[in-house]
């Protein structure tokens, strides 16, 4: 057998790959880059909030393109930098109803993105900072949720190492190494529906399986989801589309 070739790095994100110019999602977005061009009043308006989201626990800042997401397992809260201020939304389990929020919206029993605006830092008082504690427990619960008629939960069947089913081992993907081998493998041909799948329609099927309602597209539940296993996955050389039963 040959040896294998050195591995290709991407010049603009940095990650390697065993393949030169493989597809894969490209960026590295800086958190000063979000400031560029805005008040210094507004830094500091964000170290605040940012100040009174870890009173609560340990929080994973996570620079995106157009925003700054929240994590602590998902993501449960995002701003985008504004000149006037910050501009964002808080995930809560229970819908509130308060003039402070300029929108809110329903994506399931326990899942309710409220949309907020703050211009100072006296607006992150007692309430909003016990809104804030809601928050973080959804982002650190959402994985390890249970429900539905067998009362599972995404953990109970990727939440250890050694488990398996139909004689499938399952990744543990609420470990590095196990987030890695399910998250970076998709979307994948199907052998036994010969059919490309995505990633999306991965987790619909997971859901189908706990017999819970169909996980929406794009919404906060999805997308928190989606952000934990990346976020868990962080490093490893994107290895799709590939082959699974």
């Amino acid at each position: 057998m040959s040896a294998r070739g050195p591995l290709w790095t991407c010049e603009k994100c940095g990650r390697t790959f065993a393949n030169r110019n493989q597809s894969h999602a490209c960026g590295r977005h800086r958190l000063e880059a979000h400031f560029e061009g805005r008040p210094p009043e507004v830094r500091t308006l964000f170290d605040a909030f940012l100040a009174a989201l870890q009173e609560n626990g340990p929080v994973t800042v996570l620079p995106q393109k157009t925003r700054i997401a929240f994590h602590v397992r998902m993501s449960f809260a995002q701003v985008t930098p504004r000149r006037g201020g910050l501009d964002g939304h808080l995930v809560l389990a229970r819908r509130v109803e308060d003039p402070r929020f300029l929108e809110v919206r329903t994506f399931s029993p326990r899942n309710h993105l409220h949309r907020f605006r703050i211009a100072k830092a006296e607006e992150i008082d007692a309430r909003m900072r016990a809104w804030m504690r809601e928050a973080y427990a959804v982002g650190e619960k959402i994985f390890f949720f249970r429900g539905g008629p067998h009362d599972f939960a995404c953990a109970t069947c990727h939440g250890e190492d050694g488990k398996r089913i139909r004689l499938q081992d399952l990744p543990n993907l609420s470990s590095k190494a196990g987030a890695q081998k399910g998250y970076t493998t998709w979307p994948a041909y199907r052998v036994s529906q010969g059919e490309l799948r995505t990633f999306q329609w991965r987790l619909n099927d997971c859901f189908r399986q706990q017999r819970f309602p169909e996980l929406d597209f794009t919404s906060p539940a999805s997308v928190a989801l989606t952000t934990f296993l990346a976020y868990n996955a962080n490093g490893a050389a994107f290895d799709a589309p590939s082959i699974k039963r």
